[in-house]
This record gives structure tokens, sequence and C-alpha cells, in this order.
């Protein structure tokens, strides 16, 4: 965040955690994921540049939603 500032860019910070994606992914539903598509493609255009750093405590967070639900939501947010 400090060398993106050094560097005249304007850094927007997003912080996420597993267990609150968890519980969005298990009542998601395809307005619902649509939604979220819509708002983070909105941001993205906004944006000149995109650094993820990404890494959980848990890889099995997710583990119980159903299959149906991930694909629904990575489909929709991910349609490329």
């Amino acid at each position: 965040m400090r060398a993106a500032r050094e560097a005249g860019a304007i850094p927007v910070i997003e912080v996420r955690h597993s267990r609150v994606t968890r519980e969005v992914l298990l009542d998601t539903n395809p307005k619902h994921a649509a939604l979220t598509r819509d708002i983070e493609l909105s941001r993205m255009k906004k944006m000149q540049a995109y650094i993820a750093i990404r890494g959980s405590a848990n890889i099995s967070e997710t583990s119980d939603v159903n299959s149906d639900r991930m694909a629904l939501y990575s489909r929709t947010l991910r349609p490329c």
C-alpha cells in the first residue's frame, strides 16, 4: 500500500475472511451472485491495476457449501 501511494496511485484495499465468504456462499442465489458481480465489475472498471494477495487459515472453510451454490457463484462472478 505504501509503495502504491509513493508511486502516485490511489490504493483500494479489501480484506475478506473465509468464514464470512462461507456464509455468503451458503445462501447465495442467481440474483445475489449477479448483484455481487455487477458491484465488483463496476469497482474494477475504476481501477488502473489490480494486485491480489490471497491466503487462508482454513482451506476447508467452505467444504460444507453445496457444490451447486459454489459453481453458481463462481460461474456468475467469473464467466470467462
